[in-house]
């Protein structure tokens, strides 16, 4: 009789479970379908990582335009995921160093208008300024200036001329 009781007990308890386990499974199948997909993923706006391609006006507009852009496609875009190649060209008599350093630290700390973005990374193709650094009266033409924008290193000094310490 004791024997039975406990089957009884089990059958219970089980019946019990399932009960609970089916009503809870319907009630949130029945909570999604009035509201909708419902999940708890988001999904992660694309985040798209810029490539300055700054291109010698003279050289982009002498032939090789669509050249510079089937590369931009195909090379930089085709190989970094989520990226976009923009493409800059630069008249040298009207763009100096500090104005490119401008344009790269906007594409860097705002990215690109209405989308998340954000600069990885500058090509530059034909005669293009570089910045002149003066490092302890030391003067060269350095790159840095255009990749250094979180804690920079060389600020351009508007007396000198030169991008210093």
């Amino acid at each position: 009789m004791e024997k039975n009781n406990n089957e009884i007990k089990k059958r219970i308890f089980v019946f019990l479970f399932l009960i609970i386990y089916l009503s809870s499974f319907l009630l949130n199948n029945f909570i999604f379908f009035l509201w909708g997909n419902v999940s708890a993923y988001t999904p992660k706006d694309t985040n798209n990582n810029l490539v300055a391609v700054l291109v010698d006006s003279d050289i982009y507009n002498g032939g090789v335009g669509n050249d510079i852009k089937r590369y931009a496609q195909n090379y930089i875009q085709g190989s970094i995921s989520d990226s976009k190649a923009i493409i800059i060209p630069v008249n040298i008599d009207n763009f100096t160093a500090p104005d490119i350093v401008k344009i790269l630290q906007n594409l860097y700390f705002e990215g690109q208008k209405d989308a998340p973005s954000s600069l990885i990374g500058t090509i530059l193709i034909g005669d293009i300024p570089l910045p002149v650094v003066n490092n302890n009266k030391f003067i060269y033409p350095n790159i840095f200036p255009y990749v250094n924008f979180e804690k920079n290193k060389y600020v351009y000094d508007n007396n000198t001329g030169f991008f210093c310490k």
